[in-house]
Protein backbone atom coordinates (compact mmCIF):
# COMPACT_ATOMS: atom_id res chain seq x y z
CA UNK A 1 0.00 0.00 0.00
CA UNK A 2 1.23 3.51 -0.81
CA UNK A 3 2.66 5.54 2.04
CA UNK A 4 -0.24 7.95 2.57
CA UNK A 5 1.83 9.97 5.03
CA UNK A 6 4.31 10.74 2.23
CA UNK A 7 1.60 11.43 -0.34
CA UNK A 8 -0.25 13.95 1.83
CA UNK A 9 2.78 15.54 3.50
CA UNK A 10 4.60 16.05 0.17
CA UNK A 11 1.58 17.23 -1.80
CA UNK A 12 1.62 20.91 -2.77
CA UNK A 13 -2.12 21.10 -2.12
CA UNK A 14 -4.92 18.82 -0.93
CA UNK A 15 -8.45 19.53 -2.16
CA UNK A 16 -10.96 18.77 0.60
CA UNK A 17 -14.44 18.00 -0.73
CA UNK A 18 -16.30 18.78 2.49
CA UNK A 19 -19.73 19.33 0.93
CA UNK A 20 -22.36 16.67 0.37
CA UNK A 21 -22.81 13.12 1.56
CA UNK A 22 -20.74 11.27 -1.05
CA UNK A 23 -18.20 11.61 -3.86
CA UNK A 24 -20.95 12.20 -6.45
CA UNK A 25 -21.89 15.54 -4.90
CA UNK A 26 -19.11 17.44 -6.64
CA UNK A 27 -17.32 20.65 -5.70
CA UNK A 28 -19.82 23.51 -5.25
CA UNK A 29 -19.02 26.42 -7.54
CA UNK A 30 -16.68 24.34 -9.73
CA UNK A 31 -18.78 21.46 -10.97
CA UNK A 32 -22.44 21.66 -11.94
CA UNK A 33 -23.22 21.98 -8.24
CA UNK A 34 -24.20 25.55 -7.33
CA UNK A 35 -23.10 27.18 -4.10
CA UNK A 36 -25.43 28.61 -1.47
CA UNK A 37 -26.39 32.12 -2.51
CA UNK A 38 -24.80 34.80 -0.34
CA UNK A 39 -27.58 37.21 0.57
CA UNK A 40 -27.09 40.96 0.29
CA UNK A 41 -29.36 43.79 1.39
CA UNK A 42 -28.96 47.49 0.70
CA UNK A 43 -30.52 49.86 3.21
CA UNK A 44 -29.93 53.43 2.18
CA UNK A 45 -26.18 53.86 1.96
CA UNK A 46 -25.49 50.72 4.02
CA UNK A 47 -24.72 47.36 2.40
CA UNK A 48 -25.53 44.31 4.55
CA UNK A 49 -23.83 41.09 3.45
CA UNK A 50 -24.49 37.66 4.90
CA UNK A 51 -21.35 35.96 6.21
CA UNK A 52 -21.43 32.13 6.17
CA UNK A 53 -20.44 30.09 9.25
CA UNK A 54 -16.75 29.69 10.07
CA UNK A 55 -15.19 26.86 8.08
CA UNK A 56 -14.37 24.89 11.22
CA UNK A 57 -18.05 24.96 12.22
CA UNK A 58 -19.13 23.76 8.78
CA UNK A 59 -16.53 20.99 8.77
CA UNK A 60 -17.54 19.65 12.18
CA UNK A 61 -21.06 18.93 10.94
CA UNK A 62 -19.94 17.51 7.59
CA UNK A 63 -19.96 13.89 6.45
CA UNK A 64 -16.28 14.37 5.56
CA UNK A 65 -15.44 14.91 9.23
CA UNK A 66 -17.07 11.64 10.26
CA UNK A 67 -15.34 9.37 7.73
CA UNK A 68 -12.37 7.27 8.79
CA UNK A 69 -10.45 7.58 5.52
CA UNK A 70 -10.50 11.38 5.52
CA UNK A 71 -8.85 11.68 8.93
CA UNK A 72 -5.25 11.40 7.74
CA UNK A 73 -6.13 13.61 4.77
CA UNK A 74 -6.92 16.43 7.17
CA UNK A 75 -4.06 15.77 9.60
CA UNK A 76 -1.13 15.02 7.30
CA UNK A 77 -1.71 17.56 4.53
CA UNK A 78 0.30 20.78 4.67
CA UNK A 79 -2.09 22.94 2.63
CA UNK A 80 -5.81 22.34 2.24
CA UNK A 81 -8.28 23.99 -0.11
CA UNK A 82 -11.64 23.30 1.52
CA UNK A 83 -14.83 23.34 -0.57
CA UNK A 84 -18.13 23.68 1.30
CA UNK A 85 -21.58 24.68 0.07
CA UNK A 86 -20.94 28.25 1.28
CA UNK A 87 -17.40 29.09 0.24
CA UNK A 88 -13.84 28.02 -0.48
CA UNK A 89 -11.33 28.28 2.38
CA UNK A 90 -7.57 27.95 2.71
CA UNK A 91 -6.34 26.00 5.73
CA UNK A 92 -2.62 25.39 6.16
CA UNK A 93 -0.49 24.76 9.24
CA UNK A 94 0.08 28.48 9.72
CA UNK A 95 -3.17 30.22 8.81
CA UNK A 96 -6.79 30.03 7.74
CA UNK A 97 -8.59 32.39 5.39
CA UNK A 98 -11.97 32.32 3.65
CA UNK A 99 -12.98 34.01 0.42
CA UNK A 100 -16.01 35.68 2.01
CA UNK A 101 -14.01 37.63 4.62
CA UNK A 102 -11.10 40.02 4.04
CA UNK A 103 -8.74 39.86 7.03
CA UNK A 104 -5.36 41.62 7.55
CA UNK A 105 -2.49 39.19 6.95
CA UNK A 106 -1.02 39.65 10.42
CA UNK A 107 -4.29 38.40 11.91
CA UNK A 108 -4.45 35.42 9.56
CA UNK A 109 -1.16 33.98 10.75
CA UNK A 110 -2.08 31.46 13.45
CA UNK A 111 1.26 29.70 13.62
CA UNK A 112 1.93 28.24 17.09
CA UNK A 113 -1.45 29.53 18.29
CA UNK A 114 -4.72 27.80 19.06
CA UNK A 115 -7.20 27.95 16.20
CA UNK A 116 -10.88 26.98 15.86
CA UNK A 117 -9.60 23.79 14.19
CA UNK A 118 -7.85 22.62 17.37
CA UNK A 119 -9.41 19.33 18.39
CA UNK A 120 -10.98 18.90 14.98
CA UNK A 121 -7.61 18.79 13.23
CA UNK A 122 -5.60 17.98 16.39
CA UNK A 123 -2.00 19.18 16.46
CA UNK A 124 -1.04 18.91 12.81
CA UNK A 125 2.04 16.72 12.59
CA UNK A 126 3.67 18.78 9.83
CA UNK A 127 3.55 22.05 11.74
CA UNK A 128 6.83 23.61 12.78
CA UNK A 129 6.73 23.12 16.53
CA UNK A 130 10.42 22.58 17.07
CA UNK A 131 12.11 19.46 18.33
CA UNK A 132 9.72 16.94 19.87
CA UNK A 133 10.53 14.34 22.48
CA UNK A 134 9.49 10.77 21.83
CA UNK A 135 7.03 10.86 24.72
CA UNK A 136 5.38 13.94 23.21
CA UNK A 137 4.85 12.00 19.99
CA UNK A 138 3.51 9.05 21.99
CA UNK A 139 0.93 11.26 23.70
CA UNK A 140 0.07 12.87 20.35
CA UNK A 141 -0.60 9.58 18.60
CA UNK A 142 -2.88 8.48 21.44
CA UNK A 143 -4.85 11.68 20.88
CA UNK A 144 -5.16 10.85 17.18
CA UNK A 145 -6.42 7.35 18.02
CA UNK A 146 -9.11 8.76 20.31
CA UNK A 147 -10.28 11.13 17.57
CA UNK A 148 -10.12 8.53 14.81
CA UNK A 149 -11.97 5.86 16.82
CA UNK A 150 -15.12 8.02 16.72
CA UNK A 151 -15.25 7.91 12.92
CA UNK A 152 -17.09 5.51 10.63
CA UNK A 153 -15.79 3.19 7.92
CA UNK A 154 -17.75 1.64 5.05
CA UNK A 155 -15.46 -1.38 5.25
CA UNK A 156 -14.56 -2.24 8.87
CA UNK A 157 -11.47 -4.15 7.73
CA UNK A 158 -9.92 -0.79 6.76
CA UNK A 159 -9.60 0.41 10.36
CA UNK A 160 -5.80 0.16 10.49
CA UNK A 161 -5.17 0.88 6.81
CA UNK A 162 -6.91 4.23 7.28
CA UNK A 163 -4.51 5.04 10.15
CA UNK A 164 -1.25 3.83 8.61
CA UNK A 165 -0.31 7.30 7.42
CA UNK A 166 -0.61 8.59 10.98
CA UNK A 167 1.40 5.68 12.40
CA UNK A 168 4.11 6.10 9.76
CA UNK A 169 4.44 9.82 10.45
CA UNK A 170 5.24 8.99 14.09
CA UNK A 171 7.57 6.09 13.31
CA UNK A 172 10.71 7.33 14.97
CA UNK A 173 13.49 6.69 17.45
CA UNK A 174 15.08 8.99 20.02
CA UNK A 175 17.79 8.50 22.62
CA UNK A 176 17.72 4.72 22.47
CA UNK A 177 13.92 4.41 22.32
CA UNK A 178 11.51 3.39 19.57
CA UNK A 179 7.88 4.20 18.83
CA UNK A 180 5.91 1.36 17.24
CA UNK A 181 2.35 0.05 17.12
CA UNK A 182 0.97 -3.46 17.60
CA UNK A 183 -2.40 -4.00 15.93
CA UNK A 184 -3.05 -0.28 16.41
CA UNK A 185 -1.82 0.08 20.00
CA UNK A 186 1.09 2.56 20.11
CA UNK A 187 4.09 1.47 22.16
CA UNK A 188 7.41 2.93 23.24
CA UNK A 189 10.41 0.64 23.60
CA UNK A 190 13.42 1.62 25.68
CA UNK A 191 16.38 -0.25 24.19
CA UNK A 192 18.61 0.64 27.13
CA UNK A 193 16.34 -0.59 29.95
CA UNK A 194 14.58 -3.24 27.85
CA UNK A 195 11.16 -1.96 28.87
CA UNK A 196 7.99 -1.62 26.83
CA UNK A 197 5.08 0.73 27.51
CA UNK A 198 1.78 -0.34 25.97
CA UNK A 199 -1.59 1.44 26.61
CA UNK A 200 -3.70 -1.60 27.47
CA UNK A 201 -5.67 0.63 29.87
CA UNK A 202 -7.84 2.16 27.12
CA UNK A 203 -11.60 2.05 27.70
CA UNK A 204 -15.00 2.82 26.18
CA UNK A 205 -17.24 5.42 27.84
CA UNK A 206 -20.15 3.64 26.12
CA UNK A 207 -20.48 0.09 24.89
CA UNK A 208 -19.17 -0.62 21.39
CA UNK A 209 -19.60 -3.17 18.61
CA UNK A 210 -17.05 -5.97 18.16
CA UNK A 211 -15.03 -5.62 14.96
CA UNK A 212 -14.09 -8.98 13.44
CA UNK A 213 -10.56 -9.68 12.30
CA UNK A 214 -8.85 -7.64 15.01
CA UNK A 215 -7.92 -8.58 18.60
CA UNK A 216 -10.25 -7.61 21.44
CA UNK A 217 -7.34 -6.15 23.46
CA UNK A 218 -6.83 -3.41 20.85
CA UNK A 219 -9.13 -0.45 20.25
CA UNK A 220 -9.09 -1.54 16.57
CA UNK A 221 -11.11 -4.61 17.56
CA UNK A 222 -14.11 -2.40 18.40
CA UNK A 223 -16.32 0.06 16.54
CA UNK A 224 -16.70 2.86 19.07
CA UNK A 225 -14.91 5.87 20.50
CA UNK A 226 -12.18 5.08 23.04
CA UNK A 227 -10.30 6.98 25.72
CA UNK A 228 -6.64 6.42 26.59
CA UNK A 229 -5.61 7.60 30.08
CA UNK A 230 -2.31 9.35 30.66
CA UNK A 231 -0.98 6.42 32.66
CA UNK A 232 -0.07 3.25 30.83
CA UNK A 233 1.21 -0.25 31.49
CA UNK A 234 4.93 -0.84 31.59
CA UNK A 235 5.85 -4.32 30.40
CA UNK A 236 7.31 -6.64 31.71
CA UNK A 237 7.56 -4.98 35.12
CA UNK A 238 3.86 -5.48 35.81
CA UNK A 239 3.34 -8.61 33.77
CA UNK A 240 4.96 -10.73 31.07
CA UNK A 241 3.63 -10.65 27.54
CA UNK A 242 4.75 -13.06 24.84
CA UNK A 243 3.72 -13.71 21.25
CA UNK A 244 4.54 -16.36 18.66
CA UNK A 245 7.17 -15.67 16.04
CA UNK A 246 7.25 -17.13 12.51
CA UNK A 247 8.63 -20.40 13.92
CA UNK A 248 5.70 -20.55 16.40
CA UNK A 249 8.12 -20.12 19.29
CA UNK A 250 7.08 -17.86 22.16
CA UNK A 251 9.15 -14.67 22.43
CA UNK A 252 8.72 -11.52 24.58
CA UNK A 253 6.56 -8.87 22.97
CA UNK A 254 9.42 -6.39 23.41
CA UNK A 255 11.65 -8.55 21.24
CA UNK A 256 8.95 -9.03 18.62
CA UNK A 257 8.27 -5.30 18.36
CA UNK A 258 11.95 -4.49 17.93
CA UNK A 259 11.94 -6.32 14.62
CA UNK A 260 8.50 -5.16 13.49
CA UNK A 261 8.06 -2.10 11.30
CA UNK A 262 5.56 0.48 12.53
CA UNK A 263 3.53 -0.05 9.34
CA UNK A 264 3.05 -3.78 9.99
CA UNK A 265 -0.57 -4.67 10.73
CA UNK A 266 -0.39 -8.45 10.48
CA UNK A 267 1.75 -9.62 13.44
CA UNK A 268 0.35 -12.38 15.71
CA UNK A 269 -2.95 -11.29 17.23
CA UNK A 270 -2.83 -13.51 20.32
CA UNK A 271 -0.92 -12.37 23.37
CA UNK A 272 0.22 -14.81 26.03
CA UNK A 273 0.03 -12.79 29.23
CA UNK A 274 1.38 -14.00 32.57
CA UNK A 275 -0.03 -11.85 35.35
CA UNK A 276 -2.16 -11.90 38.49
CA UNK A 277 -5.78 -12.84 37.90
CA UNK A 278 -8.97 -12.80 39.95
CA UNK A 279 -12.63 -13.77 39.69
CA UNK A 280 -14.97 -10.81 39.20
CA UNK A 281 -18.71 -10.55 39.91
CA UNK A 282 -20.68 -7.59 38.54
CA UNK A 283 -23.79 -6.01 40.05
CA UNK A 284 -26.02 -3.17 38.86
CA UNK A 285 -25.80 -0.09 41.11
CA UNK A 286 -27.49 3.33 41.12
CA UNK A 287 -26.27 6.33 43.13
CA UNK A 288 -28.98 9.01 43.05
CA UNK A 289 -28.83 9.86 46.77
CA UNK A 290 -25.06 9.62 46.84
CA UNK A 291 -24.71 12.07 43.96
CA UNK A 292 -27.04 14.47 45.78
CA UNK A 293 -24.92 14.33 48.94
CA UNK A 294 -21.83 15.19 46.91
CA UNK A 295 -23.60 17.90 44.91
CA UNK A 296 -20.87 20.53 45.35
CA UNK A 297 -18.16 18.12 44.27
CA UNK A 298 -20.30 16.88 41.40
CA UNK A 299 -20.35 20.39 39.94
CA UNK A 300 -16.55 20.42 39.72
CA UNK A 301 -15.26 18.99 36.47
CA UNK A 302 -18.47 17.00 35.84
CA UNK A 303 -17.45 14.65 38.65
CA UNK A 304 -20.15 12.21 39.71
CA UNK A 305 -20.87 8.60 40.58
CA UNK A 306 -21.89 6.55 37.56
CA UNK A 307 -24.92 4.27 37.55
CA UNK A 308 -24.33 0.86 36.01
CA UNK A 309 -22.41 -2.34 36.51
CA UNK A 310 -19.90 -2.42 39.37
CA UNK A 311 -17.38 -5.03 40.47
CA UNK A 312 -17.30 -5.96 44.16
CA UNK A 313 -13.69 -6.05 45.36
CA UNK A 314 -13.03 -6.93 49.04
CA UNK A 315 -10.52 -4.52 50.56
CA UNK A 316 -10.63 -5.88 54.13
CA UNK A 317 -12.91 -8.37 55.86
CA UNK A 318 -15.30 -5.50 56.61
CA UNK A 319 -14.84 -3.13 53.64
CA UNK A 320 -15.44 -3.62 49.91
CA UNK A 321 -14.78 -1.37 46.93
CA UNK A 322 -17.55 -1.08 44.35
CA UNK A 323 -15.70 -0.25 41.13
CA UNK A 324 -17.49 1.01 38.03
CA UNK A 325 -17.08 -1.36 35.08
CA UNK A 326 -16.40 0.27 31.71
CA UNK A 327 -17.95 -2.40 29.50
CA UNK A 328 -17.01 -2.88 25.87
CA UNK A 329 -20.14 -4.94 25.18
CA UNK A 330 -23.89 -4.31 25.41
CA UNK A 331 -24.78 -7.77 26.62
CA UNK A 332 -22.90 -8.73 29.77
CA UNK A 333 -21.71 -12.34 29.89
CA UNK A 334 -23.42 -14.46 32.53
CA UNK A 335 -21.62 -15.57 35.68
CA UNK A 336 -18.14 -14.65 36.83
CA UNK A 337 -15.60 -12.96 34.61
CA UNK A 338 -11.86 -13.34 34.86
CA UNK A 339 -9.98 -10.18 35.84
CA UNK A 340 -6.44 -9.69 34.51
CA UNK A 341 -4.58 -7.22 36.74
CA UNK A 342 -2.35 -4.70 34.97
CA UNK A 343 -0.29 -2.16 36.87
CA UNK A 344 1.38 -1.76 40.24
CA UNK A 345 -0.77 -1.32 43.32
CA UNK A 346 1.72 1.21 44.73
CA UNK A 347 1.44 3.39 41.64
CA UNK A 348 -0.50 6.65 41.87
CA UNK A 349 -2.10 5.61 38.59
CA UNK A 350 -3.55 2.56 40.31
CA UNK A 351 -4.36 -0.53 38.30
CA UNK A 352 -6.44 -1.54 35.36
CA UNK A 353 -8.25 -4.87 35.57
CA UNK A 354 -9.17 -6.27 32.17
CA UNK A 355 -12.49 -8.14 32.26
CA UNK A 356 -12.15 -11.31 30.20
CA UNK A 357 -14.66 -13.82 28.82
CA UNK A 358 -13.51 -17.32 27.80
CA UNK A 359 -13.66 -18.18 24.08
CA UNK A 360 -12.47 -21.72 23.56
CA UNK A 361 -8.96 -22.00 24.94
CA UNK A 362 -8.43 -18.23 24.80
CA UNK A 363 -10.09 -15.13 26.25
CA UNK A 364 -11.71 -12.01 24.83
CA UNK A 365 -11.68 -8.67 26.54
CA UNK A 366 -15.21 -7.37 27.37
CA UNK A 367 -14.45 -4.42 29.66
CA UNK A 368 -12.10 -2.88 32.20
CA UNK A 369 -12.05 -1.72 35.83
CA UNK A 370 -10.06 1.43 36.66
CA UNK A 371 -9.13 1.16 40.32
CA UNK A 372 -7.06 3.44 42.53
CA UNK A 373 -6.64 2.51 46.19
CA UNK A 374 -5.91 4.56 49.28
CA UNK A 375 -8.73 7.14 49.20
CA UNK A 376 -12.28 7.35 50.40
CA UNK A 377 -15.45 7.45 48.37
CA UNK A 378 -15.53 10.48 46.08
CA UNK A 379 -17.06 11.40 42.72
CA UNK A 380 -15.01 10.51 39.69
CA UNK A 381 -14.47 11.93 36.23
CA UNK A 382 -12.53 10.86 33.15
CA UNK A 383 -9.25 11.12 35.10
CA UNK A 384 -10.35 9.75 38.48
CA UNK A 385 -11.55 6.27 39.38
CA UNK A 386 -15.23 5.65 39.99
CA UNK A 387 -15.03 3.78 43.30
CA UNK A 388 -17.50 3.60 46.18
CA UNK A 389 -16.43 1.98 49.48
CA UNK A 390 -19.04 0.18 51.59
CA UNK A 391 -19.04 -1.76 54.85
CA UNK A 392 -20.49 -5.22 55.42
CA UNK A 393 -24.02 -3.73 55.63
CA UNK A 394 -23.55 -1.87 52.31
CA UNK A 395 -23.30 1.53 54.05
CA UNK A 396 -21.22 4.00 52.04
CA UNK A 397 -17.91 5.00 53.66
CA UNK A 398 -16.72 8.49 52.80
CA UNK A 399 -13.43 8.60 54.74
CA UNK A 400 -10.11 7.11 53.66
CA UNK A 401 -10.26 3.35 53.94
CA UNK A 402 -6.65 2.37 53.54
CA UNK A 403 -3.38 3.31 51.91
CA UNK A 404 -1.31 2.17 48.99
CA UNK A 405 1.00 0.45 51.51
CA UNK A 406 -1.77 -1.95 52.48
CA UNK A 407 -2.45 -4.82 50.11
CA UNK A 408 -6.24 -5.21 49.62
CA UNK A 409 -7.73 -8.67 49.94
CA UNK A 410 -8.72 -8.87 46.28
CA UNK A 411 -5.07 -8.43 45.27
CA UNK A 412 -3.75 -10.65 48.06
CA UNK A 413 -5.98 -13.48 46.87
CA UNK A 414 -5.08 -13.07 43.18
CA UNK A 415 -3.43 -16.00 41.39
CA UNK A 416 -0.75 -15.79 38.72
CA UNK A 417 -1.85 -17.41 35.46
CA UNK A 418 -0.82 -17.47 31.82
CA UNK A 419 -3.67 -16.62 29.46
CA UNK A 420 -4.08 -16.45 25.71
CA UNK A 421 -5.75 -13.14 24.93
CA UNK A 422 -7.27 -12.61 21.47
Amino acid sequence: MDRMDQIYSQAELTIVAAAGANDRYGLPGVSTRSRTLQRKEIIGTVNLLQIPPHTSHTLRSSVWAGRGWTYQEGILSRRRLVFTDDQVSWVCNAMHCAETVRTPEEQLNKKDKDTPFEGFLPRMVNSNRGKEELWDKYRDIKGHIMEFSKRKLSDESDVLNAMLGIFNSFNTSSQGALLRHWHGLPATLSLKSKTLVLPLHWYHSESAKRREGFPSWSWAGWDGGVRMPLHDVEVPRDCEIEVQDHTESHIPLFQAMQSTESSSISPPAQMLITAKTMRVNLEEKTWGDLNDSFSQETQKGNAKFLDGLHAILPVTECVSALVYAYMDVDTVPEGELLGLILGRQSSKAGVGILLLEPHGESYWRVGILRYRDGRGTEPGNKNLSHVVYVDAEQNVLEDDVGSTDTCPLWLERAEVKTLGLL
